[in-house]
């Protein structure tokens, strides 16, 4: 449902007031430079509009991304803002899983900056490198690959522009780099040869596909850097080449000079030697220090004393190399004369293979009468190739045909086969039927003989009659605003602001406009619902805050649940016989219902009895006769005693529910004619900004079920619901690998399909969304508080299915629903492999 786009950019400016609880920065803006389209990496804004300031906004982590990134660039998937309609919003947001590394051979850049010298490669370039490697641009030549060893000595701000640079040695980018060398580059090869990947952008050089850098001309030249002689010196200390303590007061020397072009070419020259023969390396040495007069007479001593040591030792180099010389001259010769009389084989074997050519021309002559005949032929060897085509293909049509006729009468035998079977099963559950039916007939007249035997000893027990009076439950007549015939939309927008900004401001607790019309939907479209979530989240005080701002008043009943409730007595009261009375509850229900009855839907406002804690005690025992209420074709009338109490169409009844070892889990029964709103959830994904409206809000039921209710007149009907279909496919697919299918009801399926319905053109309006974000956040809200609190179960199959669905609500794009579903699988693998909608 969403346009999710890939692009590529460096973080840019954070918000200092959005700290974390670590103290670090979380949100901010990101600058971006590309977008990958179908694959190609194209500049921003160049094919398709992204944003006008070419920034997206992320939510989570910024600091801590910018600590890790160092201002590279980054792959971003960026996700379509909801609000990028509003004043200063960008086009796109992100998250901080939704960053990572750029892949290889995505992008270089390509920094213009002057070639520092290679003993004292620090460098301070004027933009932090964007990426790693990078190349450096210098007199009209391109030197690298590069990677900046970065100087935090200076601070955090300076220590993403200077440093000391090293040159990638190696296997490089599939180029072999050996240590001391460089890539060179001439400028224009690179522009011209890679015109169409190379990019200016922000005074920066981008190349796209950079390892197509390797197909131009190059040339290695010396960048010899004393990291480079270190590490020579390091590897002729362990082959004992040179000795430790030499190469230690080497290397200490080197980190403390910086030295020049003659003192890097005489220290090349002293590992060259050092590395053929330890006793030449400290005559070499002479060259850096003669100019030190203390050097000259060290150089005069070692002179004199190893003379005519040199001398020997030159003569007898010179005369074995004489000898080589003279073996190579010969063998050389050798070769020679070989080359010789093979290239004059060649010659005389080519001039054979030359005058038996034109002997087969001549033989051949005209060849266009041959060539025609080869063509005729051609033709009719096509032709008669096609006819066996057409023909395979009608075999092939007359054996599907034949092989469906085959299937069909092996499926209708198999279907009639089991009929027979069936038939017979049919016939002994009815014997079993009708035998049990014989049974309950005579067990409830021994019930009832038993239970007159007992009202003698009741009468005795309470020892006097049942009160008579009963309390009323009296109700005050209410002062409705109207809705005028206005546009509904406005209205919408109106009340569920004014819903979000009187609980920001009167009691400092921030909804989104998207969560509150959610709410209000589901609780006018169904006759129960449930808010589910630990303790001290505020579930009881969100109902409570909201029946007040709705004016709902003597109309809401609160009840709290008792543990011991066991059946209606406890909640509504009983009849009782022995006075030929009803016995109200002291729950006040009894009451209230009775109040109520009378009540017009069009002249008072909803009827809401808030159930705290209501799986305290089993809901199907003492509210079985709601449940029984809530179903769609039910007259919703229920017997009190004698009394026949009608329901108004205008009751709902919502209720809290915890999960713990004091609470009672929720029955199929319930859950499949309940709406389950789970307050553990994180919200933070919706946009908390709402309007400053303060609007008329006390409006009758059947206003209210103008806007929300199942029957709401801006509902549409042809909103499709086929992606909230294939998730229930997958909940339902019988694969034995998945575990026990989950079957969505088709009274529930209905009731998805209403909702989604009026949800979307509600989301629409309240939050002042277009059709696509909005159809994608109601399918979001219907799969959180329909599809999957049924969801429980264990074993590997479950897991399985779980993942299955994840990847099908992520490809959706429903983010709620997706976290929920996460932290399902999660907490269920540490709860041995035990799953649960419910687990916190």
């Amino acid at each position: 449902m969403q346009n999710n786009r890939i692009v590529y950019g460096y973080t840019y400016r954070p918000f200092h007031n959005t700290t974390n609880e670590h103290g670090k920065i979380d949100k901010g803006l990101i600058r971006v430079l590309f977008e990958e389209i179908d694959g190609v990496i194209r500049p921003i804004n160049e094919e398709v509009f992204f944003d006008e300031k070419n920034e997206v906004f992320i939510h989570d982590g910024f600091e801590s991304i910018e600590d890790k990134y160092m201002q590279r660039l980054v792959k971003i998937t960026a996700i379509p803002n909801t609000q990028a309609d509003r004043e200063g919003h960008t086009q796109y947001v992100t998250f901080k899983s939704n960053l990572s590394e750029l892949g290889k051979n995505t992008l270089t850049s390509i920094i213009e900056c002057p070639l520092p010298d290679a003993l004292s490669p620090y460098i301070s370039l004027p933009n932090p490198p964007r990426t790693n490697p990078f190349y450096l641009l210098s007199d009209d030549n391109v030197y690298g690959p590069f990677k900046l060893e970065r100087d935090h000595s200076n601070g955090k701000e300076n220590s993403s522009t200077s440093g000391k640079l090293i040159p990638l040695n190696g296997r490089t980018n599939n180029v072999s780099i050996p240590p001391g060398f460089i890539n060179q580059y001439k400028y224009d090869d690179v522009s011209s040869s890679l015109n169409d990947s190379i990019y200016h952008i922000d005074g920066e050089i981008f190349l796209s596909e950079p390892m197509n850098i390797n197909k131009l001309n190059k040339s290695q030249v010396e960048f010899t850097t004393p990291d480079v002689v270190i590490s020579a010196l390091s590897s002729m200390s362990e082959k004992r080449i040179i000795s430790s303590q030499v190469v230690t007061a080497i290397k200490k020397q080197l980190s403390k000079t910086k030295l020049g072009e003659i003192a890097k070419e005489t220290i090349k020259k002293v590992i060259e030697d050092a590395s053929k023969e330890n006793k030449s390396w400290r005559d070499n040495l002479f060259d850096v220090i003669k100019n030190d007069p203390e050097g000259k007479s060290l150089i005069d001593q070692s002179v004199s004393e190893q003379k005519e040591f040199y001398i020997k030792q030159w003569r007898s180099d010179a005369e074995k190399h004489f000898d080589e010389l003279s073996k190579r001259k010969a063998t050389l010769e050798s070769d020679n004369e070989k080359l010789l009389q093979d290239k004059s084989k060649l010659e005389r074997t080519i001039e054979q293979k030359e005058q038996e050519i034109q002997e087969k021309i001549a033989q051949l002559g005209d060849q266009s009468g041959l060539e025609a005949e080869l063509a005729k032929k051609r033709l009719e060897a096509d032709k008669q190739l096609e006819a066996k085509r057409i023909e395979l293909a009608e075999l092939e049509t007359r054996y599907g045909d034949l092989k469906e006729i085959a299937d069909l009468e092996r499926k209708k035998d198999l279907a009639r086969e089991m009929y027979i079977a069936e038939q017979g099963h049919i016939t002994k559950l009815e014997e079993t039927r009708e035998s049990i039916q014989e049974e309950l007939k005579k067990a409830e007249g021994e019930l009832q003989r038993k239970l007159r035997e007992m009202v003698p000893y009741i009468t005795s027990i309470i020892q006097a009659p049942m009160p008579t009076n009963q309390d009323t439950y009296s109700l005050a007549d209410q002062n409705l605003d109207i809705i005028t015939t206005g546009d509904r939309q406005d209205v919408i927008y109106e009340v569920v602001n004014s819903i979000c900004n009187t609980f920001h401001k009167a009691h400092g607790r921030d909804y989104s406009p998207s969560l509150i019309a959610s709410v209000l939907v589901a609780i006018h479209q169904n006759f129960m619902t449930m808010l589910s979530g630990p303790p001290g989240l505020g579930k009881t005080s969100f109902i409570r805050i909201l029946q007040d701002i709705l004016g709902l008043k003597d109309r809401f009943k609160e009840v709290p649940v008792g543990r011991t409730w066991t059946s209606e007595r406890e909640f509504i009261g009983f009849y009782n016989s022995l006075n030929d009375n009803y016995s109200p509850a002291p729950s006040g229900v009894y009451q209230y219902l009775k109040g109520i009855e009378a009540d017009d839907e069009s002249t008072s406002t909803t009827h809401l009895i808030l159930l705290d804690e209501a799986n305290l005690s089993p809901m199907e025992h003492y509210a079985a006769v709601l449940l029984n209420a809530s179903d769609k074709e039910s007259a919703k009338t229920i017997m009190l005693g004698k009394d026949t109490v009608q329901l108004p169409k205008s009751l709902r009844i919502v209720g809290t529910v915890n999960h713990d070892m004091t609470t009672e889990p929720l029955s199929a029964r319930l859950l499949d004619r309940s709406a389950i709103i789970p307050f553990d959830m994180d919200f933070e994904l919706d946009d908390t900004t709402f309007a400053d409206v303060s609007g008329s809000l006390c409006f009758s039921h059947n206003d209210y079920a103008k806007l929300f209710g199942r029957e709401s007149s801006i509902s549409e009907d042809n909103i499709s619901i086929e992606p909230i279909e294939d998730l229930i496919n997958i909940l339902s697919d019988k694969e034995s690998s998945m575990g026990i299918p989950f079957i969505i009801s088709k009274r529930k399926r209905e009731v998805i399909r209403n909702y989604i319905r009026t949800l979307t053109p509600v989301l629409q309006a309240a939050s002042s969304l277009t059709y696509e974000p909005a159809i994608t956040k109601a399918y979001d809200y219907a799969t959180l508080y329909f599809i999957l609190p049924p969801l429980s179960g264990n074993g590997p199959g479950l897991e399985k299915r779980l993942n299955q669905l994840l990847d099908a609500i992520n490809d959706l794009g429903l983010q709620k629903s997706a976290r929920k579903v996460e932290d399902m699988i999660s907490r269920g693998k540490h709860h041995l492999d035990t799953f649960n909608f419910f687990n916190y």
